[in-house]
């Protein structure tokens, strides 16, 4: 081979091959930005939705249990019975939470906003309020369980629920509770329905339970 050859085949890339590498290099980059970056948003986007998911659970089981610790006021304390309409409802629970478990306490479930901002589900007690949950809907309501397994607006019903075949409506009296509280909301598709059973007594407790604050 002459020494002319030798020279030419050691001279290294030409403009035109190192232009190539560079573009070939230049696409498999975007290509791997591309790729992590969808594999960020679908990774947000799965953290977001579990947080979501979590934060609702939370939320429901809160309200669940709150209700489910709602407890009948003693005959002087009119003031503590249990009332509500489609916006709110308020009366006494051993299911709030608090430091303390199963400690009886006042409180109110309220319903602020509407429209685009959504409707909040708040909680007030004597010592404090909080934002349970948003809900995306442009309105949500409360309504109410009687005995006759009908549901009512408000508690308690103008009238006394109708009473069963058997039952004579000459004895009936007005339970303090309903049987269970219900939570609607709707927007579009998308449909709310939280129903939260009364596990509690339909008695006032005795009192010595209260002595020291606590069931």
């Amino acid at each position: 081979m002459k020494q002319g050859s030798i020279g030419r085949l050691q001279s290294g890339f030409t403009l035109l091959e190192t232009l190539i590498a560079l573009a070939i290099m230049s696409l498999a980059s975007l290509a791997l930005f591309q790729s992590t970056g969808t594999l960020l948003r679908v990774t947000d986007g799965a953290v977001s939705a579990g947080e979501r998911t979590l934060e609702e659970a939370i939320a429901r089981k809160t309200f669940r249990r709150s209700i489910a610790g709602l407890t009948p006021a003693w005959p002087e304390q009119a003031d503590a019975f249990f009332k509500g309409d489609a916006n709110q409802f308020s009366g006494l629970s051993t299911g709030l939470p608090s430091e303390q478990d199963e400690v009886l306490m006042a409180f109110s479930f309220v319903l602020v906003g509407g429209g685009s901002d959504g409707v909040d589900l708040q909680i007030t007690t004597p010592t404090n309020m909080w934002t349970l949950k948003n809900f995306h809907v442009d309105r949500a309501s409360f309504s109410y369980l009687g005995e006759d397994h009908h549901w009512y607006e408000i508690w308690p019903p103008a009238e006394i629920p109708a009473p069963g075949f058997f039952d004579d409506e000459n004895f009936m009296t007005m339970a303090q509770l309903p049987l269970a509280i219900r939570l609607r909301g709707q927007v579009g598709e998308v449909l709310i329905d939280w129903i939260a059973p009364i596990s509690g007594a339909h008695e006032p407790p005795f009192r010595q339970e209260l002595t020291d604050g606590r069931f």
